[in-house]
């Protein structure tokens, strides 16, 4: 139960607001009856091999469920050329090591 507790804690701590991110082997058991948006490869310290998580957007099925997209009404575009930086050091999620240019 604690190598299961581990990998389930790992996982979460790359999740960003509601996202919801499932290893492989939990998506072979439920692929038919989720909706993926995309997947992503983390490498957790200790572990050789990168493992790819699977960005659940929903479930299909009886449940019939989805996240919401992100509302674009009542947001301002941003101007040209728009950076994200990291200004503040992260202590509880993995950290981006660049700026996101801004849509």
């Amino acid at each position: 139960m604690g190598s299961a507790i581990n990998t389930a804690y790992r996982i979460e701590s790359y999740t960003v607001s509601g996202q919801i991110l499932i290893s492989p082997e939990l998506y072979a058991r439920v692929h038919d009856v989720v909706g993926v948006q995309g997947t992503i490869e983390v490498q957790f310290k200790g572990v050789e091999q990168p493992l790819t998580l699977y960005d659940i957007r929903g479930m299909a099925g009886p449940y019939q469920v989805a996240l919401r997209d992100t509302p674009q009404e009542g947001l301002d575009p941003a101007q040209r050329p728009a950076r994200s930086d990291l200004l503040s050091p992260c202590t509880a999620k993995p950290c981006l090591r660049s700026a996101w240019p801004g849509r």
